[in-house]
């Protein structure tokens, strides 16, 4: 949670929290349905690579909540990394399989055919040419996600899942797509994403200390007041989704992506520079707002977003992979953690 007190400043308001809410899909693993991952994977991965045999182990506490046996799922995709842009718009000979299993992360073998005995499933998307779409910018760690819905449901039965891709071209091609991923064990990461608005620069960023974070913004309006807005919640706040776009408010081209849990009051120096320290928590994102006559008729711009994850959720997964000669019976790995995925079901 972010601290209800910070340094350098004082507390002026706290809101109600919201909560994001689909029935019908959910991120695995659970912990990360509102936080960027904490480990790249790339580049080999289903959407990097025109050759590749991929399985994704998901021991039951990483599918998402709602998942149970008799659901039917329907779809999954990936959510590509958002400090890895790729403009380019690839296209990939790909098939899905989906398996029900009881195997686990200490019994998963580096042998793909290993890996499937006493599972049951089959094909969900039968072996075509996909075309993914670029990946231009990222603005909530909900959005983003490179879906592919399967040609028929498959019943979960449980009590684990595995999923395994294999792209199938007759050349070799690399993309440079990473997708968010988690591994566990990982201490920290922090991160910005986003962009600012109104005529200066506005940038938010972060540094890690022995006594905490420093979050600064740089390059503001000179000696403006300023606001610095700190929550848990980057997916809605009250009744709005998020981000929320500020043109009706008198902020044209602004955007809020933080659900404001507590505000601080601080003034910027001569250079447009301000900055706290933050004590560490375990998940925080900010987003500052400053005084700038220039900026809009409502007189606020607004800076990008920084985010802090301390120590890594659960996650519960495993994956084995191979590229080039990806018909080989024994893969790379298993690797702890995998690809951040969103399932949806009926």
């Amino acid at each position: 949670m972010c601290p209800n007190a910070l340094r350098g400043g004082v507390v002026l308001a706290a809101l109600a929290s919201a909560t994001f809410v689909d029935a019908q899909s959910g991120v695995a693993p659970p912990a990360y349905a509102e936080h960027w991952g904490n480990h790249a994977i790339g580049p080999y991965n289903p959407l990097s690579r025109s050759r590749l045999r991929w399985q994704q182990l998901y021991e039951p506490s990483a599918l998402p909540h709602g998942v149970t046996p008799g659901q039917r799922l329907s779809g999954l995709g990936w959510r590509p990394y958002y400090g890895g842009l790729a403009p380019n718009a690839p296209v990939l000979p790909m098939e899905i399989r989906v398996f029900d299993t009881a195997l686990t992360r200490a019994r998963m073998s580096s042998r793909f055919a290993d890996n499937l005995v006493g599972a049951s499933g089959g094909v969900v998307f039968a072996r075509r040419t996909v075309s993914l779409p670029p990946i231009t910018s990222h603005t909530n760690p909900a959005d983003g996600f490179v879906m592919f819905l399967f040609d028929a449901p498959h019943t979960f039965r449980g009590p684990g899942l595995l999923v395994e891709v294999e792209n199938s071209d007759s050349t070799t091609w690399m993309f440079q797509r990473q997708l968010d991923g988690c591994r566990e064990g990982v201490s920290m990461s922090i991160g910005a994403y986003g962009t600012g608005c109104g005529p200066t620069t506005n940038f938010l960023s972060g540094t890690i200390l022995s006594q905490g974070i420093r979050v600064g913004l740089a390059s503001g309006p000179p000696d403006a007041p300023a606001a610095a807005w700190f929550g848990t919640g980057i997916l809605s706040a009250g009744p709005f989704p998020l981000p929320l776009q500020l043109d009706p408010f008198g902020m044209p081209g602004c955007l809020l992506f933080v659900r404001p849990d507590i505000a601080v009051a601080t003034t910027l120096d001569s250079r447009g520079n301000g900055e706290f320290v933050l004590p560490i928590v375990d998940r925080c994102y900010s987003q500052w707002a400053a005084v700038d006559p220039a900026a809009n008729p409502a007189g606020l711009s607004w800076s990008n977003v920084f985010h802090l994850q301390d120590g890594a959720p659960p996650c519960a997964m495993s994956n084995v992979w191979r590229d080039r000669d990806y018909a080989q019976p024994v893969g790379y790995g298993p690797d702890p953690g995998g690809m951040i995925t969103r399932f949806t079901w009926h």
